[in-house]
């Protein structure tokens, strides 16, 4: 009677069979291993659905899905489970193989999962509900757990042996999951330095002690020229250019274990470069040197870049002794001495140095034959085409004009040297462009034009230097006119203080004095004579206070074309008939703030400076025109910031100036006149009245040629002023109480008597102390205080301070004889009444003041 197996021992022998089969197939491939086992599983529990087995990832610090069955792969590839996270992150967190057997148990075997987890776990697992688990730990040893082995069912329960034999399966293959894993790492680990050695930008090498190639990375190959087959065909020691070099690294081996060096290296192609390297000895366990490890760098380059900037510097030192622009000479030997040194075969060099400032630009040829011959010329027909590589402002590089001649530069270059040219390179710097010529076609190379290039920016510090050379003297000089003015300045301030108040009681009584007399008086004519004396020597103060800048003015915003073409009749009488006066006006030229009369009188000055230099008659011109001054064309006017001006230009044909007289033009009582025929005030006073204006004069003379006055003046700068007071000729009157506080007895005499006659009520007071004395002890209103502005006991602004709180709805109105810088913040213009005055002038400025105080 033959006997059958029951259901139950087939089972047992099939999962016997798993084990047997499992236990054998350890050695295959990891990820062919796990997915085979948990395919496996499903066939002997037919209730496992779905199997994921986790690992344990160090560096995400998650279980990793490593096989899955059942599972969306690719959902299953972003889940991290992270420890106590669901039944597998449990059994990773505590060691202990568990099991599930209904849904409620499910829900409650491991703690729930984040909500990126979530989300990718319910893709992975579909509509489908998991009801049992079964989840196994692989372990190592007795504490080390490195991942799991889960089991899910969506149908029936797991039961206590399918848990066995999970665990089971689990002991077999940790060590072998374990051990693969290492070798993955490391394998991954000799790629991440392979892949590290191949891509690095140095050369790495391995060789025997004899010489014999063991390694070269592709850069060290590079370096040397050949290729893997090339290089295991020859021996090092042959690359050296001096074997001694060899000789060398290997006695320092042998000594010291390692060698650093720098030396020369012959390549394939027999080309020498330059290497910077090091080597280490490797040793076996008997202390005997197996191999050298070496890595090294191609520094030809930066040995090249190196001895240009030792070449750049010698030249940057010869060059540092260059004040002008007239040394450029010495530059072109320096030069030319650098590029020899280079072995550059240039045959001529040039320095093309473009002045924008001019209208059109100028360019100044300066070129050292090689015979050491100085050339330089200005304007020939070659300077369009040096402006246009200059704007253009890149390395223009024409290898041979025989062949190619794009810019005509044949004919413009020929005249200038005694051999046809044939490569031509044009390097632009900030001002202008430095040329090198060659008879040889294709003569330069990338890299001679590269260290052409350095030499242009050698050239850009030495001009640089030159600017603020020229800046230093043109400061140096403003400050020494400066200085000058500044004396004179208050000598000035001085007279004009005295004579004013002198001439002001002198014109004042004189004009009372002349309206008594009748015209055929005797006496009308002395005192006529009289009057007139006394206006020229106002005029006279004007002139020192203007130059000085001390003048008080009237400034307003004029049309400088419409003022030039006012003044035309009168410059036209006054320069004679022998004299061509011709305007030239930019209807662009726009307004500039400035008092008219003051711009009148520079103009009317410099033409009559004009006039005298050309005795034999010549040509006036007068021009305007808009400027934008930036930063860097007119640093040689350092006093003037970048901004909107205008220009008006005053040039002669006349005799010219050499440079000494140039230089002092501008001295106060300068003059190259006869004595007695000059004050030498004129261009002085020009001078200050455009500074007062916020600009400033230029000159260019050049003797027997002529002269060029350039006045500087800003556009957009200050404000509009208020309507200009009336015809000083009408009076002005008025019942109100007039305080009048002046040191100067002459003048408060008369300035008490101009009101009275006119309807005020005038009370005076000799100096501050007795005004406010005065004022202390006054019963009525007083309506406007006329005080003069310098005083011996106290200044007139600091008399308001003291009685404004006494009469606070009183006015003020100053007098003055110059306008002194020291009271400048505290008066204002509207408030100012010059001296010498008439009985128009302090009536009206009075009754004006009145007037807007109560309107």
């Amino acid at each position: 009677m033959t006997e059958h197996a029951t259901p139950q021992q087939h089972d047992s022998d099939d999962r016997l069979q798993l084990l047997i089969e499992i236990t054998r197939d350890l050695d295959m491939d990891l990820d062919k291993l796990l997915s085979q086992i948990l395919n496996r599983l499903k066939t002997v529990m037919p209730g496992a659905d779905i199997g994921v087995v986790y690992l344990y990832d160090n560096l995400q610090e998650a279980l990793i899905p490593r096989s899955c069955l059942g599972y969306d792969q690719q959902a299953m590839r972003n889940l991290k489970l992270f420890a106590g996270e669901s039944i597998s992150g449990r059994v990773f967190q505590q060691g202990i193989a568990r099991i599930t057997q209904s849904r409620e148990e499910v829900e409650q075997s491991g703690g729930s999962l984040n909500t990126e987890n979530e989300r990718h776990y319910r893709k992975a697992i579909g509509d489908r509900t998991i009801t049992s688990n079964i989840c196994a730990p692989l372990t190592i040893g007795e504490q080390t757990t490195i991942g799991t082995i889960t089991l899910s069912s969506t149908h029936s329960p797991f039961v206590p042996k399918d848990l066995d034999l999970l665990t089971a399966i689990a002991g077999r293959i940790s060590q072998t999951i374990y051990q693969s894993r290492l070798v993955e790492e490391l394998r991954q680990s000799e790629a991440r330095y392979r892949t590290l050695v191949e891509d690095l930008p140095v050369g790495i090498s391995e060789t025997s002690p004899t010489g014999l190639p063991l390694y070269f990375n592709p850069q060290a190959l590079a370096i040397n020229g050949y290729s893997p087959d090339e290089i295991n065909q020859i021996n090092v020691q042959d690359l050296y250019v001096h074997p001694q070099d060899r000789e060398h690294l290997v006695k320092s081996l042998n000594a010291k274990g390692h060698y650093s060096y720098e030396h020369q290296l012959r390549r394939k192609d027999g080309r020498l470069i330059w290497v910077r390297g090091s080597t280490q000895a490797v040793k076996n366990a008997t202390g005997e040197i197996v191999r050298y490890l070496g890595i090294q760098e191609d520094i030809t380059q930066e040995r090249q870049i190196g001895a240009i900037r030792r070449a750049v510097e010698r030249l940057r030192r010869e060059i540092w002794t260059m004040r002008s622009e007239r040394d450029i000479a010495q530059v072109l030997v320096a030069m030319r001495q650098v590029m020899e040194t280079q072995e550059i075969p240039f045959t001529d060099c040039g320095i093309n140095v473009i002045d924008d400032s001019t209208a059109p630009p100028t360019v100044r040829f300066h070129s050292m034959s090689p015979e050491g011959q100085w050339l330089q010329t200005s304007g020939h027909k070659g300077a369009s085409r040096v402006l246009r590589f200059w704007r253009e402002g890149h390395t223009v590089y024409r290898p041979d004009l025989q062949t190619d001649d794009p810019h005509n530069e044949q004919e413009a270059i020929h005249p200038l040297l005694p051999k046809p040219v044939r490569s031509v390179a044009d390097i632009p710097f900030t001002y202008g462009t430095l040329a090198f010529n060659s008879v040889t076609p294709n003569a330069f190379s990338p890299e001679h034009i590269a260290f052409m290039e350095e030499l242009s920016s050698v050239l850009d510090e030495c001009f640089r230097r030159l600017e603020d050379l020229k800046l230093i003297d043109a400061k140096e000089e403003q400050l020494r006119i400066a200085q000058k003015m500044e004396a004179v300045g208050h000598l000035a301030g001085g007279i004009a203080h005295d004579f004013n108040n002198l001439n002001t009681v002198i014109i004042g009584n004189l004009t009372y004095l002349l309206n008594d007399l009748n015209e055929d008086d005797p006496r009308h004519e002395d005192a006529l004579d009289a009057y007139k004396a006394a206006k020229r020597c106002s005029t006279l103060v004007e002139q020192l206070l203007a130059f000085s800048a001390r003048k008080v003015s009237t400034p307003q915003k004029i049309g400088i074309n419409a003022t030039v073409r006012e003044l035309h009749k009168m410059l036209r009488r006054l320069i004679g008939e022998d004299v061509e006066l011709e305007n030239d006006l930019d209807p662009k030229a726009g307004t500039i703030y400035i008092d008219r009369s003051q711009l009148e009188q520079v103009l009317l000055n410099m033409a009559l400076n004009a006039r005298d230099a050309m005795p034999d008659g010549g040509k006036l011109l007068v021009r305007t025109r808009p400027l934008d001054l930036g930063d860097n064309i007119f640093r040689k006017l350092a006093e003037l910031t970048a901004g909107h001006y205008a220009l008006i230009e005053v040039t002669d044909t006349g005799t010219g100036m050499d440079e000494n007289t140039r230089s002092r033009i501008f001295d106060p009582f300068f003059t190259t006149k006869e004595f007695g025929k000059g004050t030498g005030l004129g261009l002085a006073t020009a001078y200050g009245i455009i500074k007062q204006a916020g600009g400033t004069i230029d000159v260019t003379s050049t003797p027997g040629e002529g002269t060029s006055f350039l006045i500087y003046l800003p556009t957009q700068q200050g404000q509009t002023p208020h309507a200009p007071i009336e015809d000083q000729q009408n009076k002005a009157h008025g019942e109100e109480t007039i305080l009048v506080v002046e040191d100067e007895p002459g003048v408060l005499k008369l300035a008490k008597r101009m009101l009275e006659r006119n309807g005020f009520t005038a009370i005076e007071a000799a100096s501050p102390l007795e005004a406010i004395a005065l004022v202390n002890h006054y019963p009525y209103t007083i309506d406007l205080l006329l005080t003069d502005v310098v005083m011996p006991d106290m200044s007139g602004p600091e008399l308001v301070k003291q009685l404004k709180p006494l009469h606070p709805e009183m006015q003020v109105v100053y007098m003055s004889a110059y306008a002194s810088e020291r009271f400048s913040g505290e008066i204002d213009q509207d408030a100012l009444l010059r001296k010498p005055f008439s009985e128009g002038t302090i009536t009206v400025k009075v009754r004006q003041t009145l007037d807007m105080a109560h309107s």
